[in-house]
């Protein structure tokens, strides 16, 4: 699902243009606001908005010296989730069914985004946090997921925003004891974006205890095949499973026709519409049949 919609240019210039720093010089502006626009002409049916970000971010750096730093915000919510993560996790062992609480708590963290959202409230976050188990979860996928979680010899976790990671670790360590014998692989991005999660963030949270980790190669927030590393696409390739989190993912993976599951909160007015779901409502979705 590529598809730069008519919502999706709107949002990509309002974000961006009011983000230009007023010391910028008037020709730096202009230069940098054509660049802008011209990243939208460029587009087709084939490009996704994690990919004209991509752009538009090399055009921040280049023309304005500026550029998205978020080192703060990711350590600083990799370590607030690793304060929970032992509370959060007896939580979703002593609950009725571990698997589906662990999935709820993996898709109330993806609330922590700095790229869809305006901003991250440490309030609203609990509160999610705290309601996960209101989630409503199609039965059907949550029981083809469980499933293939089982009977799966490979399974690779496409992983999105910090602080978030820690949720996902939670997961990884459930299936882990639903099937002991399948290899994990987790895949983060291969250099700073946003607030998502690249190999020294994973190292921050001990990923690494739970799961093979590897870098995508990718500055983009997404999963873009065909720009990836052969070693990431051939373990995606290779993959009986895969458990994508985030917009991002679902956006630049979605129509693969692989066994994928798509784990995201419906952040986006576009995504509320296609789905017939209030916004911020939990998704849990496979490519192969939504």
């Amino acid at each position: 699902m590529r598809l730069l919609n008519s919502e999706c240019i709107r949002c990509l210039l309002n974000k961006y243009m009011d983000s230009i720093p007023e010391t910028a010089s008037e020709e730096a502006k202009v230069a940098y606001i054509k660049s802008l626009l011209n990243v939208v002409l460029d587009a087709d049916e084939n490009t996704s908005a994690p990919e004209a970000v991509e752009q538009v971010m090399i055009a921040r750096e280049e023309i304005l010296g500026v550029g998205d730093d978020y080192t703060k915000e990711k350590a600083y919510y990799n370590a607030k989730m690793l304060a929970l993560e032992s509370r959060i996790e007896q939580k979703i062992v002593s609950s009725p069914d571990p698997f589906r609480a662990a999935l709820e708590f993996c898709l109330a963290g993806n609330y922590i985004d700095f790229g869809t959202l305006q901003g991250v409230q440490e309030n609203k976050l609990m509160e999610i946090l705290e309601n996960a188990s209101h989630f409503t979860l199609p039965p059907d996928e949550v029981e083809h997921l469980r499933n293939d979680c089982k009977t799966a010899k490979r399974i690779v976790f496409l992983i999105d925003n910090c602080g978030e990671i820690v949720l996902d670790k939670i997961l990884i360590r459930v299936i882990g004891n639903m099937n002991a014998l399948a290899e994990m692989t987790a895949i983060v991005r291969g250099a700073p974006v946003l607030n998502d999660c690249t190999l020294e963030d994973a190292k921050q949270v001990e990923l690494g205890a739970v799961a093979r980790v590897i870098d995508n190669g990718t500055a983009i927030a997404g999963t873009c095949l065909e720009r990836i590393t052969d070693e990431a696409r051939q373990a995606i390739e290779e993959a009986d499973v895969v458990i994508s989190k985030g917009q991002g993912n679902f956006e630049t993976l979605s129509g693969s026709g692989r066994n994928v599951y798509y784990l995201f909160l419906c952040k986006c007015h576009k995504f509320s519409v296609q789905f017939g779901v209030p916004q911020m409502s939990a998704m849990l979705l496979n490519d192969k049949r939504f």
